[in-house]
Order: C-alpha cells, then structure tokens, then sequence
C-alpha cells in the first residue's frame, strides 16, 4: 500500500477514531503534541502482495538520535494479547469491512499501548511489557527515560546493562551506541540537569529530522 493510499483511506474510514489527535503522514499516523515521544501507527506492506499489509503501534522515544522512524518499541496489530499479527488483503469489495475492524483494533491499540507511552516515565515502565530483557534499544530507552522522569538510580542501572550487553562492538552502529552511552552516563555522573538538556537536544533534532517537531 502506498503511502497516499493508505492517508486517503486513513482520512476517509479512520477520520472520526483519529479525529484532531492525530496526523496523518504518508504511511504513518501519529498522536499529537508529540512532546519528546514519537506515538502512533504505521503500515508495513507485503513484499508478495501489493494488496496485502498490516499496520503496527509504535512508541519511539526522540531523545534516542535517529533519522528515521524505530518501531524497536511496538507491536503488530493482533499481538497486544499475545495473539497473532493481522494481515489484511484490500480490494475494493471489502475496503469498507477491512477499515471497520482496523478502526476497532487501532481504538484497542491506543488505550493499550499509545495511552500508556505519553511521558518519559510512563514509557520506562511499559518497555519491560513489550521489549525482550537485554534489548540494547530498550536498555538505553530506559536509561534516557528514567533520566528524564528524576529517577537517576534507575537509569544508572540501565546504562550499566546497556555497556555491559554493549561491551564488544563491532559494527559502526555499535559504536555509536557505546560512545553516546559513555557520553550520557558521564554527563550524568557530573550533573544530571545537564543530562537532561542533552536529552532534550538530542529530541529536539530527531524530532527535526523526522518532520514531527510540535510548532
């Protein structure tokens, strides 16, 4: 599904559930203000079947730099209970019936997932329920979150995991991650309110290069 596709159907069958919370982007949808979390929806296409997709919920927390959307905290549509992702095949016989029960899973998704995701320490309590235990991303998710939420021992404990899961990089990415670890955990050490503003400014540019920054 294109993404002009899928913001015209978005609009047409979704425009009352996502009503003025929500802006519809190409293949995503996300909650607004955005703050210093990225919240919403997004459309993963088949790579057998142009008609075919599914759609997942995302948290992406900014003030971890990138350049593109993470979907590294989220779930498919159908997997929040534990069950299987959904797959939808669109024609334009069941477009209407396909959209219904999107809607119904996407009102679900937002109660469960994108409700419980709005601040930094909402965010550090729901990764554990989403995140496999040891998952880099998820550890330095935790460890910026619980910064930003004053809960520094927390966070201290989660930079330690992240350089110890990290400790032997290999790829460039890698490395990225343990110098913006080191770099945040020295910071913290010495002043933690600066910490805080490095987070900040570490949102602020994703949110940039992402074209999500609340006016």
């Amino acid at each position: 599904m294109k993404g002009r596709d899928f913001e015209r159907l978005a609009r047409k069958h979704l425009a009352d559930l996502l009503g003025g919370g929500y802006v519809v982007k190409g293949k995503r949808a996300h909650e607004t203000p955005v703050g210093l979390i990225l919240r919403g929806f997004g459309v993963d296409d088949s790579s057998f079947d142009a008609r075919r997709f599914t759609i997942w919920v995302f948290a992406q927390p900014l003030y971890i730099p990138d350049t593109t959307v993470v979907a590294s905290i989220g779930r498919r549509l159908g997997q929040l209970h534990g069950g299987q992702e959904k797959w939808w095949t669109l024609t334009p016989d069941n477009e209407r019936a396909i959209f219904a029960e999107i809607a119904a899973d996407v009102r679900e998704a937002s109660r469960l997932f994108v409700q419980r995701c709005r601040t930094p320490g909402d965010l550090a309590d729901f990764i554990p329920t989403v995140c496999s235990d040891g998952y880099f991303y998820a550890e330095e998710a935790m460890a910026s979150s619980c910064i930003l939420a004053d809960r520094l021992d927390e966070a201290r404990h989660h930079l330690d995991r992240l350089r110890s899961i990290m400790s032997k990089p290999t790829y460039d990415w890698e490395r990225v991650v343990v110098d913006r670890a080191e770099h945040l955990s020295a910071t913290l050490a010495t002043d933690p309110e600066a910490a805080k503003r490095l987070l900040h400014g570490w949102a602020a540019e994703t949110a940039r290069a992402l074209g999500v920054a609340d006016d």
